[in-house]
């Protein structure tokens, strides 16, 4: 499942992990905060395993760069609910833009 940054609440997060046989790749804000305190773009590793806050199991963090209409780079951040590679996270969720 794929899903943009709207998608990616608790709630919905919670219920794609519960699913059998489902996973979830999901947008995050810069700004949304890990379980010990710190900013998913406070110098994480790409395909690092970490907790967020309000979610009691592991998702896998990525990133990437957009390329914006005006030419400018926006870093997008991704989470995956199944620990995949990093470079797989982004590949999928470059298919949405």
């Amino acid at each position: 499942m794929l899903g943009d940054r709207a998608n990616g609440r608790i709630e919905m997060l919670q219920w794609v992990k519960k699913q059998p046989r489902t996973s979830g790749i999901f947008g995050r804000r810069s700004d949304r905060r890990l379980d010990d305190g710190r900013q998913v773009s406070q110098g994480l590793q790409r395909g690092q395993q970490v907790v967020l806050q309000g979610l009691n199991f592991l998702v896998t963090l990525s990133w990437y760069w957009l390329d914006r209409d005006d030419g400018s780079l926006e870093k997008r951040f991704v989470i995956s609910t199944k620990p995949l590679s990093a470079i797989h996270i982004t590949r999928l969720d470059r298919r949405l833009w």
